[in-house]
């Protein structure tokens, strides 16, 4: 079974036999039931109206038709607009509608239609799901009508849209219509295209058969050949003569009762003129009597009325031009004694952005002067002083150069001490870092030994030999003779040592001091004291001595490892990063001030500053003074009085009465110039005024005449008439 797309339901609006009806389609089967001439068979003529649209392609079957009434016109039922439409489901929950609109005239082509979710035309690229409508969507026959009424189709798409019920278009051309039905298979609604006219007819057979499935014998091979392709040329060429001689007949008598038509319209146009020119006849005199009078009656008044107002502007116009001549000289005063003002103030503008300029800088150098002088001077120590320009220094830095020198002397008494201490604690950290390097490199020299493998070392040959040694022995050996060599080195350098003989470390050699804790290793008549030593033996069992070996080796990466840390840590104190000071015993109580010279160099600086201050300080009242005549000077520049308080406030303010000024000297510049120019205007409009009101006196009395003479003219033919109450006649 084919779920999709499946006919969901089927509707009618306005057609015969089923009036407004909803049908909906079962999935698998739908019955019709009834007595015969209820519309059953019908319904297969409606999918023809559906499907194939096209009134030259339908063939109805239905056998409960009159065949009067076989007609597709006399479908709609009291409306001139009929409509039959389906709801397809082309997915679960996803439909479209499609249609046709069904005219009561046999003129009325029929009008093919869709309803989406959306507009759509074929230039569009939008896939089925989003045109798709849901099931709220769907209209049904009671949507079709508006408050009981049947729509035209062009109202029916607005209402269906105001309703939310979709964008229906529809398709009338065949051309039009090949794009609905490009549509419907395109989206694989149809299964076969429709627009090739082959496949429409072929279409329409099968869907024919359906209504004509009670008379049609499917049984019979040829009629239902015949049915469906229609291949008899006998019948073909019958029914072309019948249809043919019946078409000639009626143009016939067409022609022939278009020409009566004709004669009898022309006869009832040529009575109707004769009685519409009686008509004309009978009121044209009055008419052309009547409008001559009150034509040249309204010439009068409008001329009449218009000298009246010439008369009054030319009264208006020459007061006005007396105002304005009377205002024009205190206008000129006005205008030159703004544009003296405004001069004066634009003119001081500069000197009193100067004045602020001054104020402002003077303002800062008080406050300059009156940190410096406030600055405690440490007692100057000629010995750690310089030469040095004071001012290359701003204020702030010469405050914080002398801040930091006093500090230096409250905490390390004088620059000299300063020096020293600095001075001490570098030589006790190069010291420390000396002892440091050395160790290292003796630990890193006696790995390279145990790393040595059976030769090279003295180390190396007792290895190789396999003999124990004892506690005495070892001490001297890692104490003393860890970097003698066992036999002579090629390129030997300042205290290379080396052997050949095993027994230089025997016990007779050795002599123990538990007093001062320690062994004496004697070579010769000369003895040398090691200390004892606080690591476990590796010689004692040489059949351990491979792990006691390993084991030496790892204490000794850890003490390498140890002192790298805390050279590593010397370089960061020395380079004025972050250190840790615990990893180092020397550098726990160490002062990190003191890390280098800077601090004496900087103290130094600070010194000579403050025996420099004094010359300052004497030099910036100086310059206070100048700055103070400047400021008196520019004062006098100002048209108005200022104080030092809000200094930029003023200037603005007094930048703004410049601009008003100018924008007042304009203003009354132009109105000075627009007075001018209008009474200049003005006397040209009364000369003027003057000769329309000479030609309007003479227009007067010539249309005065004109309209009395109308009168006695109207008197004369139509003396029980009153011309006054009359209006023209239609």
């Amino acid at each position: 079974m084919i779920e999709y797309p499946r006919i969901f339901s089927l509707s009618t609006v306005g057609v015969r036999q089923h009036y407004n009806q909803d049908y909906l389609l079962h999935r698998v089967r739908t019955d019709f039931t009834g007595n015969n001439g209820i519309g059953k068979s019908l319904i297969a003529d409606l999918f023809q109206l559906i499907f194939i649209g096209q009134k030259s392609k339908i063939n109805f079957g239905t056998e409960s038709f009159k065949n009067k009434d076989r007609h597709i016109h006399t479908l709609p039922y009291k409306t001139d607009d009929a409509y039959v439409f389906i709801h397809i489901e082309f997915k679960e929950g996803e439909f479209i509608t499609i249609g046709t609109n069904i005219g009561n005239k046999r003129s009325r082509p029929l009008k093919s239609f869709w309803i989406l979710n959306q507009a759509y035309n074929e230039n569009d690229k939008k896939e089925l799901e989003a045109l798709s409508l849901n099931a709220d969507q769907l209209a049904y026959s009671k949507d079709f009508l508006k408050d009981g009424h049947f729509l035209p189709i062009q109202q029916l798409a607005k209402h269906l849209r105001n309703n939310k019920k979709g964008y229906l278009k529809s398709f009338t051309d065949l051309d039009d219509k090949k794009d609905y039905y490009e549509f419907l298979y395109k989206n694989e609604l149809i299964p076969i295209n429709l627009a090739i006219n082959e496949n429409l007819d072929a279409f329409a057979k099968v869907i024919q058969s359906f209504s004509k499935a009670n008379s049609l014998d499917t049984e019979s091979d040829k009629i239902l050949k015949d049915f469906l392709f229609e291949n008899s040329l006998e019948t073909l060429q019958s029914k072309y003569k019948s249809n043919k001689e019946k078409l000639e007949k009626l143009i016939d008598e067409y022609n022939e009762l278009d020409e009566d038509i004709k004669t009898i319209e022309l006869k009832q146009k040529v009575l109707g003129n004769l009685k519409e020119l009686q008509l004309l006849k009978d009121t044209a005199q009055i008419n052309y009597l009547t409008a001559t009078y009150h034509l040249n009656y309204e010439s009068y008044e409008k001329v009449a009325s218009e000298y009246d107002s010439t008369e009054k502007k030319i009264k208006d116009e020459t007061n006005k031009i007396d105002i304005l001549k009377k205002a024009l000289p205190e206008v000129k005063k006005e205008m030159k004694s703004m544009e003296e003002e405004h001069q004066s103030f634009s003119k001081a503008l500069k000197p009193f952005n100067e004045y602020k300029d001054v104020l402002k800088e003077r303002s800062q150098q008080l406050k300059n002067l009156d940190a410096l002088q406030k600055i405690e001077l440490p007692t100057i120590d000629h010995s750690n002083i310089y030469d040095i320009n004071i001012d290359n220094y701003g204020n702030d830095l010469i405050i914080e150069k002398i801040e930091n020198l006093n500090g230096v002397i409250d905490k390390y008494e004088s620059i000299e001490n300063l020096r020293s201490k600095t001075q001490s604690q570098i030589e006790k950290i190069d010291l420390y870092k000396s002892e440091k390097n050395k160790s290292l490199d003796e630990l890193q020299t006696l790995h390279r030994i145990l790393d040595a493998g059976d030769e090279g070392s003295l180390i190396a040959q007792i290895v190789k030999e396999g003999n124990n040694l004892t506690k005495a022995q070892e001490t001297v050996l890692f104490g003393l003779l860890k970097k003698v060599s066992w036999k002579e080195p090629d390129n030997p350098i300042r205290d290379s040592q080396f052997t050949t003989d095993i027994t230089l470390i025997e016990e007779a050699n050795i002599r123990e001091d538990k007093v001062n804790s320690g062994y004496w290793f004697k070579v010769g008549k000369l003895q040398t004291f090691v200390p004892y030593s606080e690591e476990n033996q590796i010689f004692a069992d040489t059949s351990e001595m491979k792990d006691a070996k390993a084991k030496k080796q790892i204490a000794l990466n850890n003490e390498i490892a140890s002192i790298q840390a805390e050279l590593i840590e010397i370089q960061k104190f020395e380079q004025g990063d972050s250190y840790d000071s615990s990893l180092i015993e020397a550098l726990k109580n160490i002062n990190k001030d003191l890390k280098d010279f800077s601090l004496y160099e900087s103290s130094k600086e600070g010194m000579s500053i403050s025996k420099k201050l004094a010359s300052k300080i004497t030099k910036d009242k100086d310059s206070l003074t100048a700055s103070f005549n400047v400021l008196e000077n520019l004062r006098l520049q100002i048209p108005i009085l200022i104080t030092d308080e809000d200094i930029d406030v003023q200037l603005s303010s007094f930048s703004k009465q410049v601009s008003s000024k100018y924008s007042d000297y304009q203003r009354l510049e132009s109105k000075h110039k627009t007075s001018k120019g209008t009474i200049k205007q003005k006397e040209e409009n009364l000369e003027t005024l003057g000769k329309l009101l000479s030609s309007l006196k003479k227009d007067s009395k010539e249309t005065k005449v004109k309209f009395e003479n109308s009168l006695d003219s109207f008197k004369k033919q139509f003396s029980e008439l009153n011309i006054e109450e009359l209006e023209l006649l239609h």
